[in-house]
C-alpha cells in the first residue's frame, strides 16, 4: 500500500478532511473543522498573529489521514503544537499515524525546536511511544481529562 504525504489544499480536502475529523475525532470537532479548513491556508500561513501547516495522508488518492501543526502569539516562541491529527480507523496500526506524525514534526523543526501535543489517555501510549513526554507546562487552559506532552523536534 503505498502512502502519499502531502499538503493540505484546502479547496480540494476540505470536504474529505471534515468527514474524516468528525469520523474520528466526534462532533465538537467537526463543527471547529468546517471553520478552520474552510479558511485559505498557505503552506504553512504565516501572519503576524498565527503560523500553521496541515498534511495529508492519501492512498489511492483518497484522503485517510490528516495531522498539522499550529502556533500562535500566546505560545511561547520555541513551541509549535500539533492539531487535527486522525487517521481513518480501515488504516490504524499500519504505520499511517507514524509516518504523518513525522512528516509534521519535519515541517514544524525548521521554525520551532519543539512541539506540544494535548491528548486523550486513550491516545498517550502513542506519543510516548514516537518520543513524547509528559510535562507539567501549561500553554493555555487544557481540555478537561487531557495530557499534556512535548518532544525536543
Amino acid at each position: 500500500m503505498a502512502v502519499e504525504i502531502r499538503d493540505f489544499l484546502p479547496h480540494r480536502d476540505s470536504p474529505a478532511c471534515e468527514l474524516l475529523v468528525s469520523r474520528t475525532l466526534g462532533p465538537h470537532d467537526a463543527v471547529m473543522a468546517v471553520e478552520n479548513f474552510s479558511e485559505p491556508l498557505g503552506l504553512p500561513e504565516w501572519s503576524a498573529e498565527v503560523a500553521e501547516h496541515i498534511l495529508v495522508a492519501e492512498v489511492g488518492g483518497r484522503i485517510i489521514g490528516i495531522c498539522g501543526w499550529w502556533h500562535e502569539h500566546r505560545l511561547p516562541k520555541w513551541a509549535a503544537c500539533l492539531y487535527w491529527f486522525a487517521v481513518d480507523p480501515v488504516y490504524q496500526r499500519r504505520g499511517i499515524g507514524s509516518q504523518l506524525l513525522q512528516a509534521t514534526e519535519a515541517s514544524a523543526v525548521k521554525w520551532f525546536p519543539s512541539m506540544f501535543v494535548e491528548s486523550t489517555p486513550d491516545a498517550a501510549d502513542f506519543y510516548l511511544k514516537q518520543g513524547y513526554t509528559r510535562t507539567d507546562y501549561r500553554l493555555m487552559q487544557p481540555f478537561p481529562g487531557t495530557i499534556l506532552l512535548v518532544k525536543q523536534l
